[in-house]
């Protein structure tokens, strides 16, 4: 029996489970009248730090650093010439990494405290924000730009990169209107974030989190589920590609 190509299988899974754990939370955390004192709401265990969503970014994010690692070193295998295009996955495959890494164990959150305790001046926690976020971000437009013809070999391909590419990019800045303090107070679009929270908050039947709920709401729920989303078009990226080439022996 044949399976779907690897991109429809990878994107079906993603888009399944956020529609399933959706339709989990709706029934239980909206039309369930549940009392203050039973545990956290159902979103917060899919969709928390280090929660089933995460997991799967993990996953999906695993997935694409081993297989793009093994994708450039296929052209140079038996002695055969390195194809320069081929550059691109070994940038892909150590991007992929750290954005791995950062997802996991948040070091930039640790580093901004550490910059904020050692310099001292309002905001300095930002400068490893910047930084992490910049070298994912160079590791991953940089190859793109000069060796990117990997990526332009059919339509499907093209989607599906840019559309990985484009969920990151809302996630990210999310994360950093999330997170960020400006000088004058938390800023407009920070409101627009926290009202979202708030409305988001209102159609439920419990406010469990506290006063952090709205802003978790969307923390956890919003950036998490537009990251596997993210994660869900790159990894059938790389994973069409392997295929393309033989890397991977799938029966389709």
């Amino acid at each position: 029996m044949k399976l779907p190509k690897p991109e429809n299988l990878i994107l079906g899974f993603v888009i399944g489970f956020i529609l399933i754990s959706y339709l989990l939370i709706f029934l239980v955390d909206i039309m369930t009248d549940r009392p203050d004192a039973m545990a956290s709401p159902l979103w917060v265990h899919f969709y928390r730090e280090g929660g089933f969503a995460e997991m799967l970014q993990w996953a999906g994010l695993g997935t694409c650093s081993v297989v793009s690692a093994m994708m450039w070193g296929r052209s140079t295998r038996n002695g055969a010439p390195e194809n320069p295009d081929d550059r691109f996955w070994l940038f892909f495959s150590i991007g992929t990494l750290i954005m791995l890494i950062e997802d996991a164990g948040n070091p930039r959150h640790m580093l901004a405290r550490y910059f904020d305790a050692g310099l001292g001046f309002d905001h300095s926690g930002l400068i490893p924000e910047l930084l992490v976020f910049g070298t994912i971000g160079v590791l991953l437009l940089y190859p793109l730009y000069y060796y990117g013809g990997v990526t332009k070999t059919t339509a499907k391909t093209r989607k599906l990169v840019i559309s990985g590419y484009v969920f990151y990019a809302i996630a990210a800045a999310s994360s950093f209107v999330g997170t960020i303090q400006f000088p004058t107070g938390p800023g407009e679009w920070y409101m627009i974030y926290w009202d979202v929270g708030m409305f988001l908050q209102d159609i439920t039947n419990n406010d469990i989190i506290g006063d952090q709920s709205p802003h978790l709401i969307v923390d956890f729920m919003w950036e998490e589920t537009v990251e596997l989303l993210g994660v869900g078009f790159l990894c059938g990226f790389v994973l069409r590609e392997a295929h393309k080439f033989r890397l991977l022996k799938l029966p389709y």
